[in-house]
């Protein structure tokens, strides 16, 4: 299979998982929150693929920004939650706001987003090298870092499955505790 395939087939595996991981763990709110804040950024992420792809060189700056929109959940749980909840009055948002400890799930999401972010910024330098003859080879756009973003994807969604995995398995009594 053309490599190209591949890794479109594993951009589009997230929706999947997404989606399962919705159905999954759909009881727990924390899980719930999660999942339905990365689905949201990814439709925004796809929508706007189309248009991005064709800036070349800045791309990679915008796969950065894409990186941090996707850590907003995580790390701006509490007032996003508050700001909903101020809204729309749903006691959903009042229980997702008031967990202030994060997860292993969430930790390594950061991890994984975080190493992403890097590998992108230094592929956008490394690009801006390359077009003002700096250096002669961009090798890590050539040779890394499509594989790099396509493990973190992997990984990625083998942390929603296991995070709806283990929301499946607790007992209502024991929700608070991830």
């Amino acid at each position: 299979m053309d490599e190209k395939i591949i890794f479109a087939i594993i951009d589009h595996l997230a929706f999947v998982v997404l989606f399962l991981g919705l159905i999954i763990s759909w009881r727990d709110p924390f899980a719930r929150w999660l999942l339905l804040s990365y689905t949201v950024i990814e439709i925004i992420e796809f929508l706007t693929f189309s248009e991005v792809y064709t800036w070349k060189v800045h791309f990679y700056l915008f796969e950065v920004f894409m990186c941090f929109l996707f850590m907003t959940p995580i790390v701006f749980r509490r007032p996003m939650a508050l700001f909903c909840y101020r809204n729309t009055q749903q006691v959903f948002f009042l229980n997702v706001a008031e967990r202030t400890i994060l997860s292993r799930y969430e930790v390594r999401f950061l991890q994984l987003l975080a190493a992403a972010a890097l590998v992108n910024f230094i592929t956008w330098i490394e690009v801006l090298c390359y077009k003002y003859w700096i250096i002669d080879n961009a090798f890590i756009k050539l040779y890394f870092r499509n594989y790099f973003i396509a493990c973190v994807i992997l990984a990625q969604c083998a942390a929603i499955y296991a995070l709806s995995m283990y929301t499946l398995t607790l007992k209502p009594e024991t929700k608070k505790c991830i």
